[in-house]
């Protein structure tokens, strides 16, 4: 199954000199695969491409497709040019584990991003890494100021959460013909 729309994402952070700077990413084709047979895996395919509206640099990344072999599992490469379309740096690596940014001019090279670590039993939490783990926890704070209708105040998210998936599910088809029945 394959995401076919074409995603854009904008933003302005500041640079190190505190001055904005407006980006837009448009994103990867999402691929599904093995939805019938094997393991189901979801994985970015294709070209994206990062613009800097602010200086005219432009990134473009290719998310390569996994093949009959694990070797390109995972990898990205892409190149990122100046205003004037000079290539000034190479990416290169697995968004599973790390991106190494080359510099075209001076050869240096220098790890751009890291992958997390994954906490031990990752498998049996999907794969997520401490980070995405975390987005549902709700503190006290927060609680205060979120709508009673969040997502994450559900029970059924609740019990996925705690590790109940049986009752987790239950809940969620009593919730789901709860609003079937309110909609007659």
């Amino acid at each position: 199954m394959t995401d076919t729309n074409r995603h854009f994402v904008n933003l302005t952070p500041k640079n190190e000199g505190g001055k904005e700077e407006q980006y837009s990413m448009e994103a990867p084709q999402v691929i599904v695969g093995n939805l019938i047979i094997g393991e189901s895996y979801t994985e970015p395919q294709g070209i994206t491409i990062v613009q800097n509206h602010t200086t005219g640099e432009k990134c473009s990344l290719e998310f390569k497709a996994r093949g009959w072999t694990s070797k390109h599992n995972n990898s990205c490469s892409g190149v990122v040019k100046d205003a004037n379309g000079k290539p000034v740096y190479e990416i290169s690596g697995k968004y599973t584990e790390s991106l190494v940014v080359k510099n075209l001019n001076t050869g240096e090279t220098f790890t751009a991003w890291t992958a997390p670590t994954l906490p031990e039993n990752n498998m049996m939490m999907y794969g997520f890494n401490s980070f995405t783990l975390q987005l549902n926890l709700i503190n006290n704070i927060l609680k205060e100021k979120l709508p009673p209708t969040d997502s994450r105040f559900r029970p059924d998210v609740q019990l996925w959460e705690e590790g109940k998936q049986e009752e987790a599910s239950d809940e969620k088809n009593r919730l789901e013909n709860n609003q079937r029945a309110r909609k007659k």
